[in-house]
């Protein structure tokens, strides 16, 4: 059989394993599971009323409002939502992002390792595909990504640890192949989507990713400046594309309790692992909590282990015959070191020191990296296995099935939930009235500092009146925009069940006079908005507006995507175009040959 085929069917085998669960009717419970399908609802809403960028939610509840995605990552749930604009539900989209997360981790360490076994050049070009398969299953099938998806449901996370291996990929194609457009467009793109996907995993890389690029690129030997004006070039396009995100989350976060994010469970203090957790613990459902007593497991991985003695052993054994060490297993075996260490208490100075990281919240989620860097050791430490075993095949297939045959049993969530039961229609929602339960989606730390209070009862009506002699009238009742008519017979105050943000601006239409746009009032417990209006006849908009800053910020990444289509179209179609008349070049690819940074490819 063709050894395309071959692989071809080893992934989609494997992966379909590690999705099996996902199969079984019925949602699956999780951690965060009923955050996440209230939130797909709410923010596909968001959507089919027009809003986009979504930075604006409301619900299960009426009034029960607040700007979430001005602040959390949203690329779960803008690729949820493009699956029930064709019709999906709200679980079944779920899992089919999840679905294609898994697919982007087994494609993108597949080809990462395969890159570097191809660099190294130490292995039989047949063997490969097999080692760069186990590196693929392993990092599936790791527990640290395991408890990801089926015990914590920590969905953003797990999609943005799946890009892990491409932007490690990336920057290595990037430096040991060509510094032109379309290296920098995966680079871009890569990096955008683990920062979009999760913004703790982004920060908790952003160190190793460091080390790479100084290691990709040599720079205690010497300095390449078309290089560096290269990787320039990549942090200034994803930091614009990112600005409609990046500009608003920094200037405005001071408008949230930000500090709640940080403290009391959130506290990384309660949060770190210990020794022996990391070697072995039971697998479990619960919440991580201070000391001993886990409910959820943080064990690395029995394969993980071998691998790492395997790596450990390679070292003494290279020492010992005075062999050059292979550089790709050193630095990978120091960042599984780094995100074991960042994991337990040893590391809390540089938790302490460093405040920013204190918004990662759990020490343990720098398994993510370990998980990564194992992965990537496995198949280093089977390529030299399969140098004496290769000629005997059965053992090359048993190699690749170990992941799976020791971490099968975890494939599994607590337990299965009605498809209904987090459906925003659903009267048993009712029973929830608490805004910190996870069946809301809500998460008190993004609600506007000046609420004090929240009444979450489906039973309050959207506009009251406060004060004065006046009746209301609703005309259009949205989560961004509503509009009534008031008739006041003297001057009276109307409260609106929808927590002010800046952005929120009412406008005024009285008959004979100008029409008032002006600042909602919001003092009361609640930080709903108020309207004062004098005696007459009314009509009020309520609109959630753009600010300056996100208006600025929208134009930026507008102006930076546009860019990255037409440099597309005028550097692939446009060369097919003009390869088919007589050779002729355009003057875009002429202009675009000019302007790559080409490097040498690295000597072998």
């Amino acid at each position: 059989m063709n050894q395309k085929v071959v692989f071809t069917l080893i992934a989609v085998s494997s992966i379909i394993i590690f999705l099996l669960p996902l199969f079984k009717p019925g949602a699956m419970a999780g951690h965060d599971a009923g955050y996440h399908y209230t939130r797909i609802q709410l923010f596909t809403n968001a959507l089919k009323e027009g809003q986009f960028p979504v930075r604006w939610i409301e619900g299960p509840v009426p009034g029960l409002s607040h700007p979430l995605f001005l602040f959390y990552p949203s690329l779960f749930y803008y690729a949820t939502a493009i699956f029930m604009f064709i019709g999906l539900s709200y679980v079944h989209a779920a899992y089919v992002t999840l679905a294609i997360a898994a697919m982007l981790a087994w494609v993108g360490m597949y080809v990462l390792v395969f890159r570097f076994m191809s660099d190294m050049n130490e292995l039989d070009r047949l063997l490969r595909p097999y080692v760069a398969a186990f590196s693929a299953i392993l990092f599936l099938f790791t527990p640290y990504r395991i408890s990801q998806l089926y015990v914590r449901a920590a969905y953003g996370e797990f999609l943005a640890t799946s890009m892990i291996p491409w932007v490690f990929f990336a920057f290595h194609h990037f430096y040991n192949r060509y510094a032109n457009y379309k290296n920098i467009m995966i680079l871009v793109i890569s990096l955008s989507a683990m920062f979009l996907g999760h913004q703790p995993t982004a920060m908790m890389v952003a160190f190793p990713l460091f080390l790479w690029i100084i290691f990709q690129s040599k720079l205690w030997k010497n300095s390449n400046a078309r290089l560096w004006l290269s990787l320039s070039i990549v942090g200034l396009t994803t930091t614009g594309l990112l600005a409609w995100f990046l500009l608003p989350l920094v200037s405005e976060k001071n408008f949230i309790r930000s500090q709640n994010l940080t403290n009391s469970y959130y506290d990384f203090r309660q949060h770190f692992v210990l020794v022996k957790q990391l070697i072995y613990m039971p697998w479990g459902y619960g919440v991580s909590v201070r000391g001993p007593n886990d409910g959820m497991s943080f064990q690395v991985g029995i394969v993980n282990w071998v691998v790492i003695a395997g790596i450990i052993v390679l070292f003494l054994y290279h020492t010992y015959k005075h062999h050059d060490h292979n550089q790709y297993s050193v630095f990978f075996f120091i960042i599984f070191l780094y995100s074991l260490f960042m994991s337990i208490d040893l590391s809390e100075p540089i938790w302490e020191r460093f405040s920013v990281i204190q918004f990662a919240q759990y020490p343990w989620r720098f398994l993510g990296i370990a998980s990564f860097a194992t992965a990537v050791l496995g198949g280093i430490v089977l390529s030299y296995i399969f140098q004496y075993v290769h000629k005997n095949r059965q053992y090359l297939f048993f190699f690749l099935f170990l992941p799976i045959l020791f971490n099968l049993k975890y494939l599994a969530p607590a337990a299965y939930l009605s498809d209904t039961t987090f459906d925003l229609g659903n009267p048993a929602l009712a029973q929830y009235t608490s805004p910190e339960n996870p069946l809301f989606g809500v998460e008190l730390a993004y609600l506007p500092l000046w609420v004090q209070e929240v009444d979450s009862s489906p039973t309050n009506p959207r506009f009251q009146i406060k004060s004065g002699d006046a009746t209301i009238s609703p005309i259009l009742d949205t989560i961004t925009r509503q509009i009534f008519k008031i008739s006041a017979k003297t001057p009276a105050t109307v409260r609106v069940n929808t927590h002010y943000f800046p952005g929120w601006m009412a406008t005024v239409v009285t008959r004979d006079t100008a029409n008032q746009t002006v600042i909602p009032g919001y003092n009361n417990s609640f930080g709903n908005m108020e309207i004062t209006v004098e005696p007459g006849e009314h009509t009020v908009t309520l609109a959630f507006t753009k600010t300056p800053i996100r208006q600025l910020a929208d134009g930026i990444s507008f102006v930076i995507a546009l860019g990255l289509v037409v440099l597309s179209i005028s550097t692939f179609w446009l060369k097919r175009f003009w390869s088919k008349n007589k050779g002729a070049t355009s003057v875009a690819l002429r202009y675009h040959k000019k302007a790559s940074l080409n490097v040498p490819r690295r000597r072998k």
